[in-house]
């Protein structure tokens, strides 16, 4: 081969080269996307247990509050889902339709921006703001009021407290104010003398509670002496200085009635100190009970205003909506308010639903606890129910995740005993304290299954995935899909060959690897997961 034709050799392999060279950097990459799809996303929490004889279900109120309608009497026997009991609505009628109100306001708003606004609209959205502005007024004024009679409940219910005890208790005590106030004192008739004590150990308990109470007392009193800053705090001190008052009060009238001599019950000297502990007694029980009622006035005032703020901004930011032309931005902007407002309105439901007690299952009433006005405490038992013959899983569910767990929500129960076929239950019970195991903090959380299997028994294994929520024509994408920067969350899309960066807000993520996205994107759009 000669010079000339292996140059011409070199000079063709260097072409080709080049060519691939250049080829390879001008070449388009090519990206792996996924569109934004609509559909169901479930968030669930995983955990494991074993099955459990059923035992019986003690229900109660989630909330504070009077109780309305007792619908059930012992023996009764009861369906699945049937209200057995009622607390009063406390406002929240009002509330959900406030709520109700404030989804249709923002669907249409979104249904006038799209179509475009007139002078007459912009009118009527600024009637809507004052309007919004007039209600926001009133519910602080009624705010204000619902304050006041909680301040004036507490120092009622301070002065109850202070006469309860240096003015009717105090009587039976040696030095009660000192510093070891001393129980049991000599009462002298006309006839005769006696003793009003009690035994060495129920004589020391008693001196140190009224010990205790006189520091009670004092603190107390200064704090009403002041301005009462955060006043849900005051209800509660208010409450829990009461209930400390009430035991040592109740513990001289178990003493004072102990005297059943007839003599004696016939004396009035005697009679007075009965009568004297039996009006603290009385005095404080109507204390309590009004500041219990001002808790529950507060929370729903709190709630009203909270509610009538999130109008007026509502109302506001529509107006000044209106005033601008539409942007594929605003509609995004009113499609997110629609979301925050469903979410409001099924908050206000919850709470509603929180305000009745439901039969989770089929079974027999075994003990009710409550008459109709009468305010019970959260947690205290108002029915136990036996339920039928389905068997209970007991789950063990982590305190990280605990939080998300409520009754009533839907469980997939696998046992490894029947090849991990799924059955079908739902959360009854959430044990209040938690249990430690291998360091970590566990609650115990009941699942009632949904069909009798008599292939299940007693102490086997069980896996379940709980249901903590569940959003319908949700946005999803690949958790894999969302990026951070600066605390802010974003995704890559793909809009005819450019790459944009879409700021976006993210909701509930499922166990298969798919998140939810409340705003930022639309059906459709193409996420970049990343290059070929």
């Amino acid at each position: 081969m000669n010079k000339k034709i292996k140059f011409l050799i070199i000079i063709l392999l260097a072409a080709i080269g080049f060519g691939i060279y250049y080829y390879l950097i001008t070449k388009t990459p090519s990206y792996i996307t996924v569109p934004v799809q609509k559909g169901t996303i479930i968030q669930e929490v995983s955990t494991s247990g074993s099955v459990e004889p059923p035992a019986t279900i003690n229900l109660y109120f989630k909330t504070s509050g009077k109780l309305a309608d007792m619908d059930v009497r012992v023996g009764d026997t009861v369906e699945a889902n049937q209200v057995l009991a009622k607390q009063e609505m406390k406002g929240f009628d009002s509330a959900l339709a406030q709520s109700q109100s404030g989804v249709k306001a923002a669907q249409a708003q979104l249904d006038q921006l799209l179509a475009g606004a007139s002078a007459e609209d912009i009118d009527v959205y600024k009637t809507a703001a004052a309007n919004a502005q007039t209600s926001l007024a009133s519910a602080r004024q009624a705010h204000d009021n619902v304050k006041q009679s909680a301040v004036n409940a507490i120092k009622d219910a301070l002065a109850k407290a202070d006469d309860a005890v240096h003015n009717r208790a105090d009587r039976l005590f040696n030095d009660p104010t000192g510093p070891n106030p001393s129980f049991g004192i000599t009462v002298s008739s006309q006839t005769f003398q006696f003793k009003i004590e009690a035994d060495t150990d129920t004589k020391i308990t008693i001196g140190s509670e009224r010990k205790n109470i006189e520091d009670i007392l004092k603190s107390w009193k200064a704090e009403a002496d002041g301005n009462f800053g955060d006043l849900s705090e005051s209800l509660n001190t208010a409450s829990r200085n009461l209930q400390i008052i009430q035991k040592m009060i109740n513990s001289l009238a178990e003493v004072v009635n102990g005297y059943n001599s007839t003599s004696i019950t016939d004396d009035a000297v005697y009679q007075n100190y009965r009568t004297d502990i039996l009006t603290a007694r009385t005095n404080l029980n109507a204390a309590l009970e009004n500041i219990t009622g001002a808790e529950g006035s507060l929370a729903g005032a709190d709630a009203k205003v909270q509610a009538a703020e999130g109008t007026l901004k509502s109302a506001q930011d529509q107006l000044a909506a209106q005033a601008a032309p539409a942007r594929q931005s605003d509609a995004a902007v009113y499609i997110a308010r629609i979301n925050q407002a469903r979410a409001a309105e099924t908050q206000v439901e919850q709470e509603i639903q929180d305000l009745s007690i439901v039969a989770p299952a089929r079974g027999i009433v075994a003990k009710t606890n409550g008459n109709p006005g009468e305010i019970l405490n959260p947690g205290s038992t108002v029915i136990s129910l036996i339920p039928e013959s389905t068997l209970e899983v007991k789950l063990n569910v982590s305190e990280d995740t605990i939080t998300g767990v409520k009754a009533g929500q839907k469980v997939i129960v696998t046992l490894d005993a029947l090849g991990n076929q799924p059955l079908t239950g739902k959360v009854v019970s959430i044990e209040p304290s938690g249990t430690i195991i291998s360091g970590a903090v566990y609650y115990q959380t009941t699942v009632m299954l949904d069909e009798v299997n008599p292939l299940i028994r007693p102490d086997m294994s069980a896996n379940a995935m709980i249901e903590t929520a569940v959003h319908d024509n949700a946005l999803t994408v690949p958790v894999s899909a969302i990026q951070s920067s600066g605390g802010a969350q974003f995704v890559q899309v793909l809009e005819a060959q450019n790459v944009i960066n879409k700021n976006v807000e993210t909701g509930v993520e499922s166990g298969d690897g798919m998140i939810e996205i409340v705003s930022g994107l639309t059906e459709g759009d193409k996420v970049i997961l990343g290059t070929q």
